[in-house]
């Protein structure tokens, strides 16, 4: 996704996710992509605790929706080097 327009990167996002995500989670996943939403997914006006809180959240419930659909495989890479609080709000 890298050097495509912004508009691009977003649609590409919405078309992966548009089935599993809400519009709010929807704005979190891209802004966390760093994928401007524009005027559809404007950025919420939450507290950097409160949007790390929600994005974990969207993060789960389209995995858990995922889930919910077919099998979903997961490999985590370098899990070692991953910030402990970051481990313990993911599977805590």
């Amino acid at each position: 996704m890298d050097g495509e327009p912004a508009e691009a990167r977003l649609v590409k996002l919405e078309t992966l996710l548009h089935p599993l995500a809400a519009s709010h989670e929807l704005a979190l996943i891209a802004e966390m992509l760093g994928v401007p939403g524009g005027e559809r997914y404007p950025p919420l006006a939450l507290s950097p605790e409160r949007k790390k809180e929600q994005t974990f959240g969207a993060m789960l419930d389209i995995l858990d929706e995922r889930a919910r659909r077919s099998p979903v495989l997961m490999l985590f890479e370098d899990v070692h080097w991953a910030d402990p609080s970051g481990l313990n709000d993911g599977f805590g």
